[in-house]
């Protein structure tokens, strides 16, 4: 009997080890469990606020950054999305209804989100109403310019386009896509249409660059997410079409290019060069050279760079090869001194390829009727010296050869205010500084780019893309002209070395031209000539030169006699093309 209470006591004994056994190493799992997803939580919690502060942190630094505008501030705020990600609770704070009309108003929208007062509010709102604290607007807008898609300077990869868009009232904006919203927006948004826009990004501008409106400092994000809808077609917005005096004459781009003015210009498009590009300092560039005339048919030359040789380039180059002389409306273009003066574009250029406006319909019509004009300017070359053509010296002080001087030594001082495009006028007696037969080298017969070879060589240039061009002689001299304050040496080129022996009726070839022949003729004369200076810097120079832009005139020199005294002096200009021609001579009045 006691042996079999001894071995039941046992049994339970044993039982109750190993539930006691199990029990704690349940209890030990479940404590390890409870203590792991409370530290889970507090290192979610302080990740969550170490980003808040960080954030808050890139926000300061962000408004320090923005330019102060006299705008309403508002103090900022965590967006829901945050709470929403960390899957923290959040609830949005409880405003007040609208007391007129009892409209549910959410925290983020302003008073009057729903009616003025009682009365229904107008849902378009003007331009300048816009600004980044508005919420839920409608705009009814106009599509007047369209600008082409441009690589950002700032963020490599990032891709942008422009848009200048114009309300019901005149006021103007401009509006940006990005990147893959590119195509999408153009494609939706069209010329010369009008849309209702609503609730784009609005934000100020940070530079002052491009502003279509100088009372508007805003600019309008458009995106795949904006709200655009068509506009009534009984209710379009009619843009008041350009007036005369806004389109610059041709008479006007010499002022331009000393004032650094933009210039709006209608025109005629008669040719396209074959030029590809052009090697800058920043490298390879695509380029394409226009000539463009207008009813007087003055022709200019007219650059387009980049993104405006893909298309604008692209599609005049079509319709000139079609037979056609397409017209161009080009905005805010620059006139520089590249062969004398010519037009480019600049990075908020806009052009126009046959505008519908009232002036272009009079234009067309004379290109029409004067082709053979037309043709005659092309096959004269007369865009190379412009000039001449829409330059009169005596309209402007003439400078002197110590003038030219002590503008190129402040050009030299550091922060200097000297105009790159600026162009004098010098009037002395010119004289070779060469012996022999004129000086020449070899180069691309389209560009002038030098290339070490043989003279009537086929090939494809480097320096312009152009496939079979052809090596020729490039004619440049080394000349001095001499006023009463001074002496002055400077470089002549071939177009102004052929023209010089235009002028002089030089009839020989002009291989067998001698350099002391023509100071011989140039002695008894006096030359009116525009002159620019190329800085050290320029194409690797080392040192400042003098180039001539422009030979305008030659004048006899001879002291009149009593029975000649009021004789006018005879001045010799080129009125004809090509070595070798008849040169006609002008009389004119001093």
């Amino acid at each position: 009997m006691k042996m079999m209470k001894h071995g039941f006591s046992h049994y339970l004994c044993y039982f109750l080890q190993i539930f006691t056994s199990v029990y704690f190493a349940a209890y030990v799992s479940f404590v390890d469990l409870q203590h792991k997803t409370v530290d889970d939580e507090r290192r979610e919690q302080r990740n969550f606020r170490r980003r808040l502060r960080y954030r808050e942190t890139r926000e300061k630094e962000k408004r320090a950054k923005q330019p102060k505008f006299n705008t309403p501030s508002v103090p900022p705020e965590d967006p829901p999305s945050v709470y929403a990600y960390c899957d923290l609770p959040f609830s949005l704070r409880r405003v007040p209804d609208c007391t007129f009309c009892g409209a549910k108003r959410m925290v983020y929208e302003p008073l009057g989100f729903c009616c003025c007062q009682g009365l229904p509010m107008d849902d378009h709102q003007l331009i300048p109403e816009i600004t980044p604290q508005s919420r839920a607007w409608t705009c009814k807008v106009t599509i007047i310019e369209k600008l082409n898609t441009r690589d950002s300077f700032r963020t490599p990869g990032k891709k942008y386009k422009a848009l200048i868009m114009q309300d019901t009232a005149g006021n103007k904006v401009k509006g940006m896509t990005y990147n893959e919203d590119i195509l999408v927006i153009d494609d939706r948004l069209q010329l010369h249409e009008t849309y209702l826009i609503s609730n784009a990004k609005v934000s100020p501008i940070t530079n002052s660059f491009g502003f279509p409106d100088d009372n508007y400092r805003y600019l309008w994000t458009i995106n795949r997410w904006t709200m655009i809808q068509d506009s009534d077609p009984n209710q379009k917005i009619i843009v008041q079409t350009a007036l005369p005096m806004d389109i610059d004459p041709f008479s006007t781009f010499y002022n331009a290019m000393q004032n650094k003015k933009k210039i709006t210009t209608l025109a005629v498009v008669i040719s396209k060069s074959s030029r590809e590009f052009v090697v800058t300092g920043q490298g390879k560039q695509r380029a394409n050279d226009f000539v463009i005339v207008d009813h007087e048919c003055k022709p200019i030359m007219l650059t387009m760079w980049d993104e405006f040789t893909t298309v604008q380039g692209s599609e005049l180059g079509k319709i000139l090869a079609s037979g056609s002389y397409p017209l161009i409306l080009a905005k805010r273009v620059a006139a520089t001194s590249f062969l004398g003066l010519s037009l480019t574009t600049r990075i908020d250029t806009s052009i126009e390829i046959n505008p519908t406006t009232p002036q272009t319909l009079a234009l067309r019509e004379w290109s029409t009727s004067n082709t053979t004009s037309i043709k005659n300017v092309l096959q004269k070359d007369q865009h190379h010296d412009t000039l001449s053509h829409f330059v009169r010296p005596d309209c402007f002080l003439k400078s002197t050869t110590s003038h030219v001087k002590a503008s190129d030594d402040k050009h030299n001082t550091p922060h200097s205010d000297f105009k790159q495009e600026q162009i004098f006028w010098l009037e002395g007696q010119i004289r070779i500084l060469e012996d022999g037969p004129l000086p020449y080298s070899i180069g691309c017969d389209t560009c002038n780019k030098k290339v070490i070879f043989t003279e009537g060589i086929t090939f494809k240039c480097l320096n312009c893309g152009k496939k079979n061009v052809i090596t020729t002689k490039r004619y440049n001299m080394n000349v001095e002209i001499t006023d009463r304050t001074g002496a002055l040496a400077m470089t002549i080129f071939t177009h102004e070395v052929k023209k010089l022996l235009r002028i002089l009726q030089t009839n020989a070839p002009i291989e067998d031209i001698n350099c002391t022949d023509l100071n011989n003729q140039l002695a008894p004369m006096t030359a009116t000539t525009a002159i620019k200076i190329i800085p050290p810097n320029y194409q690797g120079r080392n040192e400042t030169t003098y180039a001539v832009l422009s030979l305008y005139s030659l004048s006899t020199n001879d002291a009149p006699t009593t029975s000649q005294a009021n004789t006018p002096k005879r001045i010799l200009t080129d009125k004809s093309e090509g070595v070798g021609e008849q040169t006609e001579k002008k009389q004119k009045i001093d």
